[in-house]
C-alpha cells in the first residue's frame, strides 16, 4: 500500500548545511557590481565549489587578492582543482569562518565580501547545543587590576582597543573603559521600546541586561510577589497612561524612558485575585484583548470598583492612541 510521504527522499548532506550554490551568472552580476578596483582584497567567507571566485578573479589584478574559507574539505578541494589557473591570489582557508574571523577580523581588511551563505533550519537542540559549546559571559572587572588580567584578556581587551571601542561615548566616561557599571540581577524587566503595550516580565532566571530593556527592583521593605506585580500591569488604564507618558518615534515604536515608567500607574494589591498563569498563557499565545479582559475584570472593576463604562473608556482610549501611533509607521494621520 502507498504511504503518503513514503515517496520523498531524505534530505542529502549538502542540503542539511544548507549547500545551495550560486549560477554562475547570478555570482558573475554580483561581483561586477561589489568589486570596484582590480587591487581589491576579496573575501569569501563560504565559497562552496568557487563560483564567486571564478566570478572575481577576473576582476582583480595581481595586486588584489581572494581570501576563500570553506568548511567541507571536499567542496574547497573542487574549487581548488576548477580554479587552479586563477591569476589573483587566492588564500584557501578549510574550516569555519566563525573560527577564522576572530583572529584575522578585521586585520587584515577587506574591500569586499562576496557569497551566498549557507540557508539551514536550526531547532531549539541545535540552539541549546551551541550555547553549550559557545557559552556567552559577562565580564565584570571592577577591583581587578590590570595588571592581574592573565594574557588572553588582556589580548581580548586590546582588541577592542584597536578597533576604537574605548572611545565610544559610554566607554569614555568610564575611569576603566571596560568596566560595566551596574552589573545585577534585578527582580523583571520592562520593555524600553513597544509595539502594543507596556509588559513586565519576572526574572526566574538571574539574568541582567545592558539597557535596550528596563530593569526593575522592588523595594525590600516590601515583601511583594514580583509575579503578581507584573500580572498587575495587565490593564486598560495602565496600557492608557502608557500612551500618554510614553514618546512616539518613527516606527511606530511608543519608548518609556525611567522617569516615564517610574509614573506609570499599576493597580496592584495582593489581595486582587490576578491569575498569572492565565495572563502569561494568553499573551504567549498573543491574544492581548483576553488577557486585558480578564485584568480589566479583575483588577480595575473587582480591585478598583470602576464601572463597566470607565472601564470601557479606558479601552478604547488605549485603541485610539495605539492605533493613532502604529499609524504613523505608514505616513497616515489620523
Amino acid at each position: 500500500m502507498f504511504e503518503i510521504g513514503a515517496s520523498k527522499c531524505p534530505p542529502t548532506a549538502k542540503k542539511l548545511r544548507g549547500g545551495y550554490y550560486t549560477p554562475q551568472p547570478l555570482a558573475d552580476y554580483l561581483c561586477n557590481w561589489a568589486i570596484r578596483r582590480p587591487d581589491d582584497l576579496v573575501l569569501e567567507p563560504s565559497c562552496g565549489d568557487g563560483s564567486f571566485i571564478r566570478a572575481a578573479a577576473p576582476r582583480l589584478s595581481t595586486s588584489g587578492s581572494i581570501t576563500a574559507i570553506e568548511l567541507v574539505a571536499d567542496e574547497i578541494a573542487k574549487a581548488q582543482r576548477s580554479l587552479a589557473d586563477i591569476d589573483p591570489s587566492i588564500e584557501w582557508k578549510c574550516g569555519s569562518f566563525f573560527d577564522f574571523a576572530p583572529q584575522h577580523l578585521p586585520s587584515p581588511s577587506f574591500d569586499v565580501i562576496v557569497g551566498n551563505p549557507p540557508f539551514i533550519r536550526f531547532t531549539p537542540n541545535d540552539l541549546a547545543n551551541y550555547r553549550k559549546a559557545h557559552p556567552s559571559k559577562l565580564i565584570s572587572l571592577s577591583g581587578v587590576n590590570r595588571p592581574d588580567f592573565p594574557q588572553s584578556l588582556e589580548r581580548y581587551i586590546q582588541s577592542g582597543e584597536a578597533n576604537g571601542v574605548h572611545r565610544g561615548y559610554k566607554c569614555r566616561v568610564r575611569n576603566r573603559w571596560f568596566d560595566v557599571p551596574s552589573v545585577y540581577a534585578p527582580d523583571a524587566f520592562m520593555y524600553r521600546q513597544i509595539h502594543h503595550a507596556p509588559l513586565l516580565i519576572a526574572n526566574h532566571t538571574g539574568a541582567t541586561s545592558t539597557d535596550t530593556v528596563h530593569r526593575v527592583r522592588l523595594l525590600p521593605t516590601r515583601n511583594i510577589e514580583v509575579e503578581k506585580l507584573c500580572g498587575s500591569l495587565v490593564n486598560s488604564v495602565s496600557f492608557a497612561s502608557s500612551e500618554v507618558l510614553g514618546r512616539s518615534y518613527g516606527g511606530g515604536v511608543l519608548e518609556l524612558e525611567p522617569r516615564e515608567a517610574e509614573k506609570l500607574p499599576i493597580p496592584f494589591s495582593e489581595d486582587y485575585g490576578v491569575d498569572v498563569d492565565y495572563l502569561d498563557k494568553k499573551l504567549r499565545a498573543g491574544d492581548l484583548e483576553a488577557a486585558l479582559d480578564h485584568g480589566d475584570d479583575v483588577l480595575l472593576r473587582e480591585g478598583c470598583g470602576l464601572s463597566k463604562t470607565d472601564i470601557d473608556r479606558a479601552r478604547s482610549a488605549w485603541r485610539r492612541l495605539r492605533d493613532r501611533r502604529h499609524s504613523r509607521k505608514h505616513g497616515q494621520r489620523s
